[in-house]
């Protein structure tokens, strides 16, 4: 959708400049679920972009959630950044072969390259969220969020900026646009301008995954 956003030009002039700012919400009704064969861990799909694109079709970024029963190899996304955050349940280990171990720190994201060979360590149940970035056009960052007291947070848009509500309910307003975004749901926002959000919460816990473009497309 258009939005509208009010600027000033050399100081003395106001005027209306049209933006193109489009925001799609997602929830469990759109999610899509994966069960694997070792007897229990499923990957449930939150969002891709292209948002059109098969499942087997090649992805600029993707997000998922995860509920891993055993230990196992990953799957490899060569050309991704992927980026890892334990949720709950047992501690993971992950196992890069010749580029080392690493221990998960629960709700801190860790990134790897996709093509790396990886196995997880696990004894127990656990869930964790992971996104695939494409990493040759993009940079990406992601911000753990702690809402309480209705207390705003300000940040501006990145070029694709995520939004994924793990405990709570959050409000979402920018340049006069609202969205409410409950647990377990995500709010997608496709901006070429920086512009600036706010979020409010009575008490919430959520998290940005903010995704920029490194080349300018031609």
């Amino acid at each position: 959708m258009f939005a509208k956003a009010r600027c000033r030009y050399n100081g003395l002039f106001d005027f209306l400049l049209r933006i193109d700012m489009i925001t799609q919400s997602f929830s469990g009704v759109d999610y899509k679920e994966i069960v694997w064969n070792d007897g229990g861990s499923s990957t449930t799909e939150l969002v891709r972009f292209p948002f059109e694109a098969e499942s087997n079709a090649p992805f600029l970024w993707a997000m998922n959630l995860t509920h891993r029963e055993s230990k196992g190899e990953f799957g490899k996304f060569a050309g991704y950044e992927r980026f890892i955050l334990q949720l709950s349940g047992k501690t993971i280990t992950l196992q890069h072969a010749q580029h080392g171990d690493f221990k998960l720190t629960p709700l801190v994201p860790y990134s790897f390259r996709g093509e790396w060979p990886t196995r997880r360590g696990l004894i127990g149940k656990a869930e964790d969220l992971n996104v695939l970035v494409r990493s040759e056009r993009l940079a990406t960052k992601i911000e753990r969020v702690d809402l309480k007291d209705r207390k705003p947070f300000s940040k501006n848009l990145s070029r694709y900026t995520i939004i994924w509500v793990y405990q709570g309910s959050i409000e979402w307003e920018c340049s006069g646009e609202k969205k409410v975004v409950n647990e377990r749901e995500t709010l997608v926002v496709d901006s070429a301008d920086e512009l600036e959000y706010i979020l409010k919460a009575k008490r919430a816990l959520c998290f940005v995954i903010n995704i920029s473009e490194k080349v300018k497309p031609v």
